[in-house]
């Protein structure tokens, strides 16, 4: 009988039993101000969502939505946000 010494492919979160968790990115700003108001307006919409500093000279602080793990809450949340008029990026967690 003949093995492969090939590596193999590390495990997906599914066959390990760990939950795939995503967030929403809202949008990059450039004062902490912008980036206050937006995640106020986030709070009145019952939403959990955070301030990070981003990496980025042009979007200095990013406001981000989540995490998640069911993705029918992702689409519902994602999909109030499109109807008020927040664009969002989905960002897979490592």
């Amino acid at each position: 009988e003949r093995r492969s010494t090939a590596p193999s492919a590390p495990a997906s979160p599914a066959e390990t039993g760990q939950a795939v968790g995503y967030v929403l990115q809202i949008e990059g700003y450039h004062s902490l101000g912008e980036a206050g108001a937006m995640q106020d307006k986030l709070e009145f919409m019952r939403l959990d969502s955070r301030i990070q500093r981003s990496d980025s000279p042009q979007a200095g602080y990013l406001v981000r939505v989540g995490p998640y793990t069911d993705l029918n809450e992702l689409d519902r949340v994602e999909a109030l946000l499109h109807k008020r008029g927040i664009k969002t990026t989905r960002q897979r967690l490592p």
